[in-house]
């Protein structure tokens, strides 16, 4: 019940996103608000992020346009640092909760890491799933539209766009590319 409200509400925020593409006035470029980033435990989950941020409100205003744009990254080495010394209660305050299958190590995702995910997705599937929020940023790494039978929501995409939407000013003056 509970996912399939969220599925519902990120449907819904799909579908209003796909609406009137750029019609209205983009503001001036120095009227755009700043947004802040925390970045994941590696480069590796953030950088998609900035990515589309950036692609998105370059491809509205065009001569290299970037918005204000503020990234806070954590620091990889310092929970190696900790995971040595076994300070786990120290790592648990450096991060939010969580615990994903599918780790991220130095950028090298491992096949048996994607396969486990697919036949997670699979299982929902059979058991009536009829879309799937990737809602890690890790997931979209390594899943792909191909790789299912089934539409795919990634967070990463929709937090992308909805940060866009808050630097502009309104919803739908410039579009987060599409996966490629």
């Amino acid at each position: 019940m509970k996912a399939s409200f969220i599925l519902l509400v990120l449907v819904t925020l799909m579908l209003r996103m796909n609406g009137s593409g750029q019609s209205a006035q983009l503001p001036p470029a120095s009227d755009m608000k700043t947004i802040g980033l925390i970045g994941g435990t590696s480069w590796y989950s953030t950088v998609d992020y900035y990515r589309y941020i950036n692609e998105a409100v370059n491809d509205a205003y065009g001569n290299n346009t970037n918005p204000p744009l503020i990234l806070y990254n954590m620091n990889q080495e310092r929970i190696h640092e900790l995971q040595a010394k076994g300070q786990w209660d120290e790592i648990a305050a450096l991060l939010t909760p969580s615990n994903y299958p599918a780790r991220v190590e130095q950028g090298i995702f491992k096949a048996e890491s994607k396969k486990y995910v697919l036949q997670q997705i699979e299982e929902l599937r059979k058991r009536g799933a009829q879309g799937i929020v990737l809602g890690c940023t890790e997931f979209p790494l390594i899943i792909k539209s191909p790789d299912v039978e089934v539409p795919l929501f990634d967070t990463t995409r929709l937090h992308s766009q909805m940060a866009v939407d808050f630097i502009l000013g309104q919803q739908g003056l410039a579009r987060v590319r599409p996966d490629q």
